[in-house]
């Protein structure tokens, strides 16, 4: 069997983008539509293959789509994409003190100021009382 030939510098820039989701491309390519860093040819060029991909009955070739793709990295960067792609969610700042951290003592004098403002019912204080004081 023969071996593959050596990979050009242009394949090795597709292998870079080769993990990113076509989604992702495709958001993008919204993007790289406007940018500065294309010529008017490139983005007259990525107009025509994001129109033909939105419509059903043209899907792009492989070829056409890695066309796409090489466009929308010039244009965005692929710095740019893979931070996008690899940001996390914002997790919600930790509570300053958590519950298990208070002594049972001071969980059930909150426990009756609750109670005395009316924010919760006497049997909610009597069930956390039990509760309470099965711990001390």
């Amino acid at each position: 069997m023969p071996k593959p030939p050596p990979p050009r510098e242009s394949r090795a820039r597709l292998s870079w983008i080769g993990n990113l989701s076509w989604a992702a491309i495709e958001t993008a390519g919204g993007w790289a539509e406007t940018s500065e860093r294309l010529s008017q040819a490139d983005r007259d060029e990525l107009i025509r293959l994001r129109k033909k991909a939105r419509n059903r009955r043209t899907p792009l070739s492989r070829g056409e789509r890695a066309k796409y793709a090489s466009l929308v990295v010039r244009a965005v960067g692929i710095e740019r994409l893979r931070k996008w792609l690899d940001r996390q969610p914002e997790r919600p700042p930790e509570s300053p003190r958590e519950i298990r951290d208070i002594d049972a003592a001071e969980r059930l004098e909150r426990a009756a100021k609750l109670r005395d403002d009316g924010v919760i019912s006497d049997e909610d204080f009597l069930m956390l009382k039990v509760r309470y004081l099965e711990e001390l």
